[in-house]
């Protein structure tokens, strides 16, 4: 049916339409199933990849810390090499915290507090 130079749908024809559109949807679906690998991320949508480089940082960035000011320490007292031993292994507790705290963040479980 022809209005004013415009196609006028009659009442059968979307729900034929919507029919054909529900098959192809389903078509495309089971096409894309297979074709690629799932992508592992987490609820987020940060990368795996992302968050083990970030702890990586977290760990190497607290040790690099805790060295430096040891070696500081020691500059300034004198008592090389007693401090750089004791802030090396407190800047790898603190890294190794942090980089458990990341953990958790990326598991959810970071709003506790």
């Amino acid at each position: 049916m022809q209005h004013r130079g415009f196609k006028v749908q009659s009442d059968r024809e979307p729900a034929d339409g919507l029919a054909s559109l529900g098959e192809r949807i389903r078509r495309a679906r089971s096409r894309g199933r297979g074709s690629r690998p799932a992508k592992r991320e987490t609820g987020s949508g940060v990368s795996l990849v992302a968050i083990m480089w970030r702890m990586f940082a977290d760990l190497l960035a607290g040790i690099l810390v805790g060295l430096g000011l040891g070696l500081g320490a020691d500059t300034l007292l004198g008592t090389t090499p007693w401090f750089l031993i004791g802030m090396g292994l407190l800047g790898m507790a603190g890294g190794i915290r942090l980089a458990m705290r990341t953990a958790e963040e990326a598991n959810g479980d970071g709003d506790r507090g």
